[in-house]
């Protein structure tokens, strides 16, 4: 990984993940599922992420609800605060 990316990894399922609500992110799953967007929401038990596509392919925007116990990671950018 790059020297501006920060690795969070989820040891604990209630960690306060609030202050990553609006910035860009990877989140990889335990399956190895990777999804990029946009962190809608986060709560104690789930995290919603909203995908970045592109206008021109399809101009809809996809939101995922991916349980905290399945992610493995989320990685952001450090020029962001969190």
């Amino acid at each position: 990984m790059g020297k501006r990316t920060l690795r969070i990894q989820l040891t604990k399922p209630d960690q306060d993940l609030g202050s990553l609500v609006g910035q860009e992110a990877h989140v990889i799953t335990w399956e190895g599922s990777t999804f990029f967007g946009d962190i809608r929401f986060a709560s104690n038990s789930t995290l919603t992420i909203e995908d970045k596509n592109i206008t021109r392919f399809n101009r809809r925007r996809h939101r995922h609800h991916v349980a905290l116990t399945d992610i493995r990671e989320i990685i952001v950018d450090k020029a962001t605060k969190w």
